[in-house]
């Protein structure tokens, strides 16, 4: 009988410790994400880019020396605009596999791949080599991002069609 008591004991212990440990699983299981995808926004892709490019702008970080902040804004703001506009997982992507992704991309022509791929050069330098860039590379790599969401946006075309109604 006395053997019995501590067998018991020991066995509610074990299942009280059971429990515990379930639980902790269980609600560990409910935090974690179902989706660990980034929802897209709900407004247009080149609204948003275009703002930040007129906030990274009005930063003038290259102006004050800090290129390597420069860089890394302005190719974020690509990248984002590329994931919202067509999919393209880039923040995860080197700029090699961008390049290749920017190919499938019938919207983007010759020459967008071809400034898109030097700021990326840029940039790689610029992060990596702790290069120094010139003024005009700085504000060509600007202009390249910038152009590029100016020309391949996404019109709406009940906008256009009112647009076009209004100037009659």
């Amino acid at each position: 009988k006395e053997i019995m008591k501590y067998g018991l004991m020991g066995l509610a212990a074990a299942a009280i410790i059971a429990a515990f440990i379930w639980l902790i699983v269980f609600k560990m299981k409910k935090k974690q994400p179902q989706n660990t995808r980034r929802s897209k926004p709900k407004e247009p892709a080149h609204i948003i880019a275009l703002r930040d490019l007129e906030s990274l702008r009005q930063k003038k970080l290259w102006q004050n020396g800090e290129h390597k902040s420069y860089y890394s804004e302005l190719t974020d703001i690509l990248r984002t605009y590329l994931y919202n506009r067509w999919d393209i997982s880039a923040m995860e992507m080197v700029s090699d596999e961008i390049m290749q992704a920017l190919e499938q991309q019938p919207e983007i022509n010759r020459q967008h791949r071809s400034c898109l791929q030097s700021l990326l050069r840029t940039a790689d330098a610029v992060k990596f080599a702790k290069a120094c860039p010139m003024a005009e590379e700085n504000t060509l790599a600007f202009e390249s991002v910038y152009h590029l969401v100016e020309e391949t946006k996404v019109v709406d075309k009940e906008k256009e069609t009112e647009k076009e109604g209004d100037s009659d």
